[in-house]
């Protein structure tokens, strides 16, 4: 181990990909950097995913399993991982996946020249076709949406160089353990969709940058859970955007963009999951959703207040530098991909 090499802690997600563990944690753990700690934790999958990791890598003293005794969702899952490292810096990332021996090097290493980087992500291809770009960085619009990984589904190039951006994709991020100690961790209640642009929300509401960083590269399989999940990601979709607008924008702009936001999202569930996905059960789950927010609006208050008055450092005007101008192409176009991933992966007979 070199001197003064920082610890770094791998927190992987997992549920029902055994097909992808072998070559997930084979890659973590082939990584050329020095000092790390990995931890797989498990979220009650039925398909001896855990077991298959212990006989495959138990001997590596590095590596952890952590299996839920029942199911809680991917943010309650990187927050349990998380409280079992030790690292200065964390990275998270999904089991559907893998990465370059030199990437937590190069991670790590950019991080360590630039104290105000409070998160950054790699370059992320696809895992079946390393020539096609899934991710570089995530986008938002104004209105605090989600506008898409940047270049998602372009041939591989050095178009995109590192930038600030946004949000990072959790299928393979690093994040200062500090700075997470001052923002805080996945909300829980989120589970899965929107949860990275919380997280980024607060990070640069407290002034740290996040880093598009292409010298580094992981890889995904993206998707494979859309399907499964299809009614709960429309439950948490709708809801966590708008519990995002609502909580970290300030007055001025909350009376401006959250009823933008509102009407954007009953359009969104007419146009996109009635109309053109012909979902209506996907409609109900985002009504659902949407209750959710007004039944706890008292935590959301207090979750508002706490990241005005604790967590901002920055204005509003510093973070809209990153975001874009809404966008109806961007979201068909991301309509489109759904009903295509929700038609390949339907079983037969359904």
């Amino acid at each position: 181990m070199a001197k003064g090499t920082p610890l770094l802690s791998i927190v992987i997600s997992n549920l029902n990909a055994k097909k992808y563990l072998e070559t997930c944690v084979g890659s973590v753990l082939a990584s050329d950097y020095p000092n790390l700690e990995v931890f797989l934790v498990d979220d009650h999958s039925d398909d001896g995913g855990p077991e298959f990791v212990a006989s495959k890598f138990g001997a590596d003293k590095r590596l952890h399993i952590i299996v839920n005794e029942r199911r809680h969702g991917l943010t309650r899952v990187f927050n349990k991982g998380y409280e079992a490292t030790r690292g200065t810096y964390i990275v998270f990332m999904h089991s559907d996946g893998k990465v370059d021996p030199d990437c937590f090097s190069r991670l790590v290493a950019r991080m360590e020249r630039e104290p105000q980087v409070g998160a950054a992500q790699p370059k992320i291809l696809s895992l079946e076709d390393s020539s096609i770009l899934l991710s570089a960085g995530q986008h938002a619009d104004i209105l605090g949406y989600p506008a898409g990984p940047v270049g998602k589904g372009e041939k591989d190039s050095d178009k995109y160089e590192e930038s600030d951006i946004f949000s990072c994709w959790n299928a393979c991020m690093i994040v200062r353990r500090s700075v997470l100690e001052e923002v805080g961790l996945w909300d829980p209640d989120y589970n899965w969709f929107r949860e990275e642009e919380d997280l980024a929300w607060r990070i640069l509401l407290r002034g740290y940058r996040i880093l598009y960083f292409p010298d580094a590269h992981a890889y995904h399989k993206a998707s494979i859970l859309l399907p499964v999940y299809a009614v709960d990601s429309a439950y948490n979709r709708f809801k966590n955007y708008l519990a995002n607008v609502y909580k970290y924008y300030d007055t001025r702009h909350l009376l401006i963009y959250f009823p933008l936001a509102c009407a954007g999202v009953f359009a969104r569930l007419f146009l996109g999951e009635l109309i053109i996905m012909r979902k209506p059960s996907h409609v109900w789950a985002a009504l659902k959703g949407i209750w959710w927010l007004v039944r706890h609006y008292g935590a959301l208050r207090r979750q508002r207040r706490h990241a005005q008055r604790d967590i901002r450092r920055v204005p509003d005007s510093q973070i809209q530098r990153l975001m874009k101008r809404p966008s109806l192409r961007v979201y068909l176009k991301h309509v489109f991909f759904m009903r295509r991933t929700f038609a390949a992966r339907r079983p037969r007979g359904a």
